[in-house]
């Protein structure tokens, strides 16, 4: 019984973090749509990334819960401080790499092994 109350509040967690990502994503989408008009390389995967790190990048925060680290990063202490910039570096590394390879199957026309369709 203890381990559903656990998948419960790590659902409720989630939607949690859902929901407050909502306005970052409706931020980014503009530049995102701006990028589409640039050729496929590296500045446009490194803009993305970018941005994917600044919506999505999770963090603890006291009772919050996650937030996105580029709203705690904002706050004044650095012990946080330096979570939060490490979870946007992380998220940042990862984004440019599956993109970097998403634009070489791109450009050669082949399916793409991490967005089949």
């Amino acid at each position: 019984m203890e381990i559903v109350k656990i998948i419960v509040a790590i659902f409720f967690m989630l939607l949690w973090y859902a929901v407050i990502t909502i306005p970052c994503t409706l931020l980014i989408l503009l530049p995102w749509l701006f990028t589409r008009r640039m050729k496929v390389g590296l500045s446009r995967n490194f803009i993305r990334s970018a941005l994917i790190a600044i919506a999505y990048a999770p963090v603890m925060w006291g009772h919050a819960g996650p937030i996105p680290a580029v709203v705690g990063v904002m706050f004044n202490d650095p012990y946080f401080r330096a979570q939060e910039i490490a979870s946007l570096v992380i998220v940042f590394v990862i984004s440019f790499v599956f993109l970097t390879i998403r634009a070489l199957y791109q450009k050669k026309n082949l399916p793409s092994p991490v967005a089949p369709g």
